[in-house]
């Protein structure tokens, strides 16, 4: 549906949507003159300035914004509040490391294991050793699979 306005000094063609908003803006105009405040739940916040209620709630906790609880428990904010926080923030970027040279991190990491194995607090298994660990590992885990089928029946 589309209505045509007359004004002074023009003619404005609109939509209904478009209607509303102007009668949203109307309202809101006439509200800041009478000096109320334009209060929004927390899902109108979210809609208009595609905040979310978390945000809200965090920012909140930390002082950055006031919320007020209206009826049915619900937080109000008024927009001008929201608009000063949004507008306010500021942003400070990340702590950037220095990357790390993969092969001098892999000649400390060489020192200090040979460093560990002179100062004998390791010591390198021989390979009897070695096969006797997988056989007990492999023996553990038949008995803990044993144990586990048992208990299910």
């Amino acid at each position: 549906m589309i209505t045509t306005l007359t004004d002074d000094t023009m003619i404005v063609t609109l939509r209904v949507a478009d209607l509303r908003e102007v009668v949203r803006a109307a309202v809101a105009e006439a509200l800041a003159a009478k000096g109320q405040h334009d209060l929004l739940d927390l899902k109108q916040v979210a809609e208009r300035y595609r905040v979310g209620r978390d945000s809200l709630v965090s920012a909140a906790k930390r002082g950055e914004i006031a919320l007020s609880q209206g009826p049915r428990r619900k937080f109000l904010v008024r927009a001008d509040e929201v608009e000063r926080w949004l507008t306010h923030r500021t942003y400070t970027p990340p702590h950037r490391t220095v990357a790390i040279d993969m092969e001098d991190w892999e000649r400390r990491a060489e020192a200090a294991l040979q460093k560990a194995v002179a100062e004998g607090r390791i010591r390198r298994a021989s390979p009897q050793e070695i096969q006797e660990s997988k056989a007990r590992r492999k023996l553990e885990a038949a008995e803990r699979k044993r144990v586990r089928d048992a208990a299910r029946k």
